[in-house]
């Protein structure tokens, strides 16, 4: 993928598929707008693909490169119980569950 356009080739409007504006963002949130613009490119260029080909298969790699470790840490903290019960998706389960998949790395990678 080329580098993110810079803040200040944002293009006012809402990002394809959610209810986010990114107009006035480019002052306040430069770093975050040049994600933000840097994501919605990529959405194009995978939805102009069918969501299917080698770039989308180097997208779901990428991510999942960057996900495991994440969610492998949210698994030992117990952040991820904890974001799911905000979002009205709490995750059910024994104590004894969740304190094998803290502590046992073999378990958490399976």
């Amino acid at each position: 993928m080329d580098p993110a356009p810079s803040a200040s080739t944002a293009l006012a409007g809402p990002i394809p598929g959610s209810s986010l504006n990114i107009e006035g963002l480019t002052e306040s949130y430069p770093d975050q707008t040049s994600h933000l613009l840097a994501d919605r490119e990529l959405f194009a260029e995978l939805k102009s693909d069918g969501f299917v080909g080698l770039r989308y298969e180097i997208f779901c790699n990428e991510l999942a490169a960057y996900g495991r470790p994440v969610m492998r840490r949210w698994i030992v903290t117990g952040e991820i119980y904890r974001r799911c019960a905000e979002r009205g998706r709490p995750v059910k389960g024994w104590e004894e569950l969740r304190e094998l998949l803290r502590e046992d790395t073999d378990v958490r990678t399976l």
